[in-house]
């Protein structure tokens, strides 16, 4: 046994060494380009790179292609060919049971298109289909008939055909079926492989030749397809899946019907596979070669030998051989129809498998046209009758027209036959197409009308036409003769023809119930016994006999106009409707009716019957005495009244009854209100009733309308107009109406009230007359008409009256027939006192105001007049509380119509002021009640009202608006300075510079009008020698790129070159001093023409022209030309002082072009330091210029020394000194002086200017020492800064404790860290950290308290020399002090969050600390730093501990606290910037009354405060609380100098210096020097923005 054991071993080694030797030959044959690559190079690139799968999983079918083609010769009976796939992990196993490869398959293997397959045995033949595995791995490893090799394509792009030698494992040795091991690629996920598994049709196994079995096994479960009976005509394939996760199994059988269409020349065999369902619904199949290809949208599966794109994922539709084949496809249906229908059990199911043109794509698209050609000529069909016949020949009837399945009406359908009722309803569609005709209801009924009705057709045939009809539309019968009528004759009568003339089923109903007078027709007697018959005769209009048979017959008697019966006939008719009245209600019958003769005798012997509607006539009512109709109207012509016959009494009608049923039936026993007109259908008031208003009594028409009320109001609209005319808007004479009139002053004999005679009792019931305008009650209305009494007395002495008569009316609830009435009548009576005669004049409500306005003369208010009526005129009536520009105008017309000079001149200026003031609101804030009209502006310059003062200073005429033209000689005085030089030399409008002020929007309405602002022409020029300022000339330099941004500011469409050229002209400007300036000023008859009217300084002009001329001494002339700006300054001290802050910035304006608003903006940058005028600009948003970096200027820097010749050129060194100053002599010194000087004069220059100013506060008049601890030193305090700057603390800085868990903040130790490896991004994180950890540890009941009753200013720690100063922005400064302040606040306060209480833009830059990321950007109006609402009163108790004395109205208010936060680097007693708006709302908030009537838009709920925090870049910063600073200004504690609040404290010891609080000028800044690390934390905030601080 060991001998053969080892022998087998041996032959084993030797077989395997025969074969190991083959494969490296084969490798070793592709490292020469000779021999196979050569052979096979091109190919593989092409085939392999582009014509394989694009679907990964297809490599599957591949498989099962080449295991297909495989030789099973060695298997034993019992065993079928099968195909594996194990997939596990990574790795996919498949096993094939097959013979195993030879050589010539392995070297078929390793190359390209050299497949050794047949041509006719075989699927595959390109020899690529092995290569589809390297869609899903890198790796494949081949064990087969000894043969164990790896293919590889990670190694190249030889790998997928350079075998290498690669045993498998010793258990897979012996292995004797062929096996693949693949291992998929990293990217390929498994699950996608176990989908495609697990989805795979079993339909795959119908047309392979070999395999009879796939299985496939993952670890979630395992699949098992097994076909059975391939060769036979039915294919059977089972299914059996079982899933392991879940426990479960099935299995699945399909059969499939195969049917083969034989070759036909050179086309192959088409074979055609359908399968069969249990639940009769079939889904799209693939279309096969062997191996699905794809789905085409057919209900049964096509397998022909297509030629296929190189995916095989397509039939390649540009074949000639495929096309041939798509055109053997309709021929092969047609056979399976024939196979079908020799079939009995499948004979009707092939309809089912049509092809549905909505599902088929691609090359068969058309296919369901084709199959429909084939079949519509064949006998593919059955009859009814059993045999197969053409779909043309065939009609489908529908369940509709059977009967329990039958078709029991033998029709004839014009040479069709009908379909076999086995074929299903839902086989319609698809018959349809074949050319099958649906029955259908035309159809049907057209194929009766041939064949006609006969009653001896059979009384069954008849019942059961008659239950299909029931089936059928009603209105395709009505003209089909279906119904019979009669006895003994049968007539045949459509539903058409019965609509006129009813027919109706016989019934038992005893003919002395028929009045006389009426005929009837009924149906056969067999067609009433037949119940579907019968059901059909009355859904076509046949009626039930009855009593409602026999009311609608008289209905149509009594109904139709011609057939006027005798009068019995149509008396007794008639009583029978009503006798049934509960059955049968009609009320479009006819009466007779009687027309009086022309005498107006009713019912005589000549009077004539006429047959009439019931709505034409009237009949007398015993109920309505005394006032009869035949009372009313009997004496109008053409009235109809119902004959006397009708009222005749009889025992069995009940009359009162039988009376209101004939005016139920539309006869009348009143006028009617209305008839409808002949135009549109428009409804008009009736001739009855017009002639009954006309001449009835008013005392008859107030009864009728009384006692008929519910008919009348409903035709108001009709009637009420007509009603009104008679009676009139009248009082109805009740007596609480006559006593109340008499107490107001109107009698009852007045002629206001009607002329009525009516009980007293009674009054009440004449209520609703009030609809036509009486009125029947002390309302709005009755106090109205008193009004209008009282307009037309014109009785000056019935004041008081109409005083009462408004008093009463306020309670009045009709509010806007009220305000209507006062809007459209002058109701509102005023005493005009102002005039000679006083007298009452009347007003709309829109031309009176409430409020009394004492500068008006004709209509000062109503309040002075009627004070406890303030409610009717403000609520009810709507009437202003003060005049409008509408109400003052008309108070301008009578005063012009005085024509009193001295009057008008007396009144009319503050009359005029409060006209300006509105329309200066209106203006502003838009108000439509204070926008003037084009009619009022022209009334405006009509009037004379505007006195004129002469040469002689005294009022001589008044003119109209019309006189301020620019042709006349009148001038507006609208500058103080012009008006005190020319108010003696010409004549102008007596009003001074602030009264024109005052009405300047009334000038502005007059264009045209010379202002002697635009009128005065004027010339300077200098005398004496120049010299050049040489230190103003360096700071003006300077500033050259602040004046440019201001001048991009306003100016930004300026172009590059323009701004180069104004660029380098202020680079180079010059200023001189001169010993004077002449300045001449004059006005000129005519207006001037050219520009230099105003602001001009040419020295050629001429004053010949002039009709006045004033000399004065100049401050400042400033010009420019090619090169440069050049100012000539006056040496006179106080000119100078004004041509600094106010001349030299407005003529710069005026040559810039800019607009005024502008000197606001350039006065400051020419005045502050250069250092600070930067800066001023940031924190206003200036923006800077593109491509400049402002670096900081040198803190240490003064004025330039004197020796800095390269400012000046050869003509300024040439130009001699004037004076006793020489160039040289002009120290930075001196100018630093004047600078100073000039700082502490130029607050009135800005007001005038109307520059916006910036405050820098300081503290004055300490008088105490505060109890504060002692600070650091400054040594301490400066390294504990440096600390601080030096880099990031070890941990990062925490959130605020309210807005996440509370993180660890940094010790002192942390902030002492040297480390100095410090990231730029990192740099301020101990900065902000240290200001959060104090902010949070700070005690809020150690803060300083400033306010109006202070006595002791707290002392401050000395700040000394070396001090660190900052080189942040002051935004930066600002934004650090803000967040101090809002942690701190945050601590305490209930309800307080930054997002809703931090109201700054800087807010935005604490998006970078933790807790604040999402606090965005602040995007309303900013009014203060920080708001607070205190609805608990936390911050109002704090205060109080701080030692603030609280109003007595606070603790009763949710006050509302404006913070506005001020930081500095330096100590408590360092200045602050303040703006002009902050200013504005200091005053808007103060607390002190005195102050707050200054305000008037002050609001006692609000307070302004500031919260001081200074030291804010050490570690022992601080702040205090300054309360009302508006009041500390004005009790002294706050000094406000030019530009600037100053706060210093008096010395408290010797160690206390005063450079801390010195006052903010020159060169001194809050930004000096520099420190360390500073620069990193300043790179990281200004990141953050840069907003006003």
């Amino acid at each position: 046994m060991a001998d053969s054991s080892e022998q087998e071993g041996h032959e084993s080694c030797n077989r395997f060494s025969a074969q190991k030797r083959t494969i490296e030959k084969i490798a070793a044959e592709y490292g020469s380009t000779e021999t196979r690559v050569a052979r096979g190079y091109h190919s593989m690139l092409d085939k392999l790179g582009v014509e394989i799968y694009s679907q990964a999983v297809h490599f599957a079918l591949e498989l099962i292609q080449n295991a297909d083609d495989a030789s099973y010769t060695r298997l034993q009976p019992s065993q079928v060919p099968y195909l594996a796939f194990e997939a596990k992990k990574n790795l996919i196993h498949v096993r094939c049971n097959e013979d195993g490869f030879s050589t010539e398959d392995v070297e078929a293997l390793c190359d390209v298109d050299q497949s050794t397959k047949s041509a006719t045995n075989a699927i595959g033949k390109k020899g690529i289909g092995f290569k589809s595995v390297f869609k899903v791995c890198d790796k494949v490893q081949i064990g087969s008939n000894g043969f164990q090799l790896e293919f590889d394509k990670s190694n190249g792009p030889f790998g997928m055909v350079k075998p290498k030698w690669r045993e498998f494992p010793e258990w897979l040795k012996n292995q004797k079926e062929t096996l693949m091991r693949l291992t998929l690629s990293p990217d390929e996920i498994l699950t996608d492989i176990y989908e495609d598994f697990e989805n795979l049709e079993p339909s795959v196994l119908l047309f392979l030749r070999n395999i009879e079995k796939i299985c496939m096994y993952t670890p979630d479960f395992q699949r098992i397809i097994t076909c059975k009976d391939r060769k036979g005509s039915v294919t059977t394939i089972t299914t059996e899946t079982a899933w392991f996760r879940d426990e479960e199994s099935d299995i699945e059988e399909v059969e499939y019907v195969i049917v083969k269409h034989p070759p036909e020349g050179s086309i192959p065999e088409v074979v055609l596979a359908f399968p069969r369902s249990v639940d009769g619904e079939f889904k799209t199949q693939q279309v096969y070669n062997f191996l699905p290809i794809s789905d085409y949208g057919f209900k049964f599966i096509i397998q022909a030998d297509f030629h296929l794109t190189s995916s095989r994922e397509a039939i390649d539709e540009s074949s000639k051989w495929n096309q041939a084949l798509r055109d053997a496809i309709p021929a092969a249906f047609l056979s399976a129809v024939h196979y079908f229908n020799g079939s009995e059990d499948n004979s009707l199911t092939w309809i089912q498998f049509l092809p549905a043109p909505s599902t088929l794509r691609g090359l068969f698209s058309s296919m369901d046209e084709d199959v429909d050609d084939h079949l519509k000529e064949e006998k593919v069909l059955f009859s009814q009758k059993g045999s197969l016949m053409k779909p043309s020949c065939l009609i489908y009837v529908s369940q509709k027209f059977r009967l329990r399945g039958r078709w029991p009406v033998p029709l004839q359908f014009q040479g069709r036959y009908t379909l076999s009722t086995r074929y299903d309803r839902s086989d319609i569609t698809a018959l349809k197409r074949l050319g099958v005709k649906q029955l259908n209801e035309a159809m049907f009924v057209a194929a009766l009308k041939r064949l006609g009705l006969d009653e001896w057709s059979g009384i069954h045939w008849h019942e059961d036409l008659a239950e299909i009809l029931l089936k059928i539309n009603t209105e395709h019968l009505l003209d089909v003769p279906l119904i019979s009528v009669g006895r003994l004759q049968i007539t045949w009568l459509t539903a058409r023809e019965i609509k006129g003339k009813p027919v109706y089923f016989k019934e038992d109903l005893g003919d002395d119930q028929i009045p006389e007078g009426i005929k009837l027709r009924f149906v056969s007697i067999e067609a009433s016994r037949s119940e579907h018959r019968h059901e059909l005769f009355a859904k076509l209009g046949v009626k039930p006999f009855d009593e409602i048979a026999v009311c609608e017959a008289i209905q149509r008697v009594l109904g139709d106009p011609s057939s006027q019966p005798s009068i019995e006939i149509a008396v007794s008719q008639t009583k029978y409707l009503f006798q049934r009245r509960d059955k049968f209600d009609e009320s479009n019958i006819r009466f007779w009716s009687v027309v009086e003769n022309r005498s107006g005798a009713i019912f005589s012997g000549h009077s004539r019957m006429v047959w009439a509607k019931g709505s034409d006539l009237y009949f007398d009512d015993p109920r309505e005495s005394p006032y009869p109709i035949t009372r009313l109207l009997g004496s109008m012509s053409g009235i109809q009244f119902l004959h006397p016959d009708y009222l005749q009494e009889e025992s069995a009608i009940n009359m009162r009854e039988w009376m209101n049923w004939l005016i139920e039936r539309q006869l009348a026993v009143i006028p009617r209100a209305t008839s409808k007109g002949l135009v549109y259908g428009n409804w008009t008031s009736s001739a009855e009733f017009r002639y009954f208003v006309q001449n009835a009594t008013t005392r008859c028409l107030c009864k009728v309308f009384q006692k008929h009320w519910a008919y009348y109001k409903l035709h108001l609209h009709v009637i009420s107009e007509l009603v009104q005319q008679r009676l009139g808007q009248r009082i109805f004479p009740t007596r609480h109406l006559g006593s109340v009139a008499l107490s107001l002053g109107m009698p009852s004999s007045c002629g206001e009230f009607l002329d009525v005679r009516v009980s007293v009792e009674n009054e009440e019931n004449y209520h609703m007359l009030q609809c036509f305008g009486l009125i029947t009650e002390a309302n709005a209305r009755f106090y109205l008409k008193i009004l209008r009494y009282h307009r037309e007395s014109s009785s000056a002495l019935a004041l008081g009256l109409i005083h009462k008569t408004y008093s009463l009316l306020q309670h009045c609830s009709d509010v806007s027939q009220t305000r209507n009435a006062f809007k459209k009548e002058k109701l509102i009576a005023v005493e005009i006192k102002h005039v000679a005669h006083p007298r009452i004049r009347w007003f709309k409500s829109d031309e009176c105001f409430w409020s009394e306005l004492s500068c008006l003369r004709f209509n000062s208010g109503l309040s002075g007049y009627y004070t406890d009526c303030e409610k009717f005129f403000r609520n009810t009536l709507g009437i202003s509380d003060v005049a409008t520009i509408q109400q003052i105008v008309v108070d301008l017309e009578n005063l012009a119509g005085t024509n009193d000079l001295k009057f008008i001149r007396e009144n009319v200026k503050p009359i005029t002021f409060r006209l300006s003031t509105l329309m200066r609101r209106a203006k502003e804030d838009r108000f439509e009640s204070h926008i003037i009209t084009l009619r009022e502006n022209a009334t405006l310059k009509e009037l004379k009202i505007y006195p004129v003062v002469g040469a002689g200073g005294k009022t001589s005429k008044v003119v109209s608006g019309q006189k301020f033209t620019s042709d006349s000689l009148l001038f507006v005085p609208d500058r103080p300075d012009l008006y005190e030089l020319f108010r003696d030399k010409v004549q102008l409008l007596d009003f001074s510079p602030n009264d024109v002020h005052e009405i300047w929007p009334l000038i502005e309405s007059f264009p045209s009008a010379r202002l002697l602002s635009t009128e005065v022409r004027k010339s300077l020029s200098y005398r004496g020698e120049r010299n050049l300022q040489q230190a103003m000339t360096e700071d003006y330099r300077q500033k050259h790129d602040c004046i440019l941004r201001c001048i991009r500011h306003y100016l930004p469409s300026h172009d590059a070159e323009v701004d180069g050229s104004l660029h380098q002209k202020l680079k180079r400007i010059k200023v001189y001093e001169v010993e004077n300036i002449d300045y001449v000023q004059w006005l000129e008859e005519k207006a001037p023409r050219s520009g230099n009217a105003n602001g001009s300084s040419d020295l050629s002009v001429s004053t010949q022209e002039a009709i006045a001329t004033v000399k004065t001494s100049g401050d400042v002339i400033l010009r420019q030309d090619q090169e440069r700006f050049t100012i000539h300054m006056t040496k006179n001290k106080s000119l100078r002082r004004k041509a600094v802050c106010h001349s030299i910035p407005e003529r710069l304006v005026a040559e810039l072009g800019l607009p005024g608003e502008a000197k606001g903006l350039i006065a400051p940058v020419l005045e502050l330091d250069p250092s600070l005028s930067s800066d001023v600009l940031d924190e206003k948003g200036i923006a800077r210029l593109p491509g400049t970096v402002f670096a900081p200027l040198n803190p240490n820097r003064t004025a330039p020394p004197s020796n800095s010749s390269r400012l000046y050129d050869s003509e300024d060194l040439a130009t001699p000194s004037f004076g006793s100053t020489s160039r040289e002599q002009i120290t930075s010194a001196s100018w630093e002086s004047s600078r100073l000087e000039i700082s502490r004069t130029c607050s009135n220059a800005a007001e005038r200017s109307g520059a916006p100013r910036q405050l820098v506060i300081r503290q004055l008049h300490p008088v105490g020492t505060g109890s504060r601890p002692a600070r650091t030193p400054s040594s301490q305090r400066s390294q504990l800064f440096r600390d601080v700057s030096k880099g990031p603390s070890p941990t990062p800085l925490s959130p605020p404790s309210r807005l996440s868990s509370p993180q660890r903040l940094a010790t002192s130790s942390d902030l002492s860290s040297t480390d100095e490896d410090v990231d730029i991004r990192t740099g301020p994180t101990k900065l902000l950290n240290s200001i959060l950890l104090c902010a949070r540890q700070s005690s809020r009941d150690s803060v300083d308290l400033i306010c109006t009753q202070t006595t002791t200013i707290p002392s401050t720690p000395p700040t000394l020399s070396d001090d660190p100063p900052s080189r942040y922005p002051h935004s930066t400064i600002g934004f650090l002090g803000e967040l101090f302040v809002v942690e701190f606040l945050s601590q305490f306060l209930p309800r307080f969050t930054p997002d809703q209480n931090w109201t700054s833009r800087l807010r935005k830059r604490a998006e970078a600390c933790p807790g604040y990321e999402n606090i965005g950007s602040y995007e309303e109006a900013e009014v203060s730093d920080i708001t607070y609402v205190d609805e608990e009163g936390e911050f109002v108790r704090w205060l109080q501990r701080l030692g603030y004395n609280l109003p007595p109205a606070w603790p009763e208010r949710s006050m509302t606290f404006h913070i506005e936060v001020k930081t500095t680097v330096r100590g408590a007693l360092a200045p602050f910037i303040m703006s002009a708006g902050q200013i504005e709302h200091a005053k808007r908030w103060t607390q002190q009354s005195s102050l707050a009537s200054a305000s008037p838009e002050g609001d006692s709920q609000s307070c302004y405060l500031i919260m001081r925090v200074y030291g804010i870049l050490n570690l022992d910063r601080d702040m205090r609380i300054y309360m009302d600073p508006y009041a500390l200004i004005q009790q002294g504690l706050l000094e406000q100098k030019a530009r600037q609040y100053s706060i210093t404290a008096q010395k408290l010891s010797p160690d206390d210096e005063d450079g801390e609080g010195a006052e903010l000028t020159g060169s001194e800044t809050e930004s000096e020097g520099d420190t360390g690390n500073d620069l990193e934390a300043e790179a990281w905030l200004s990141s953050q923005g840069d907003e006003h601080a």
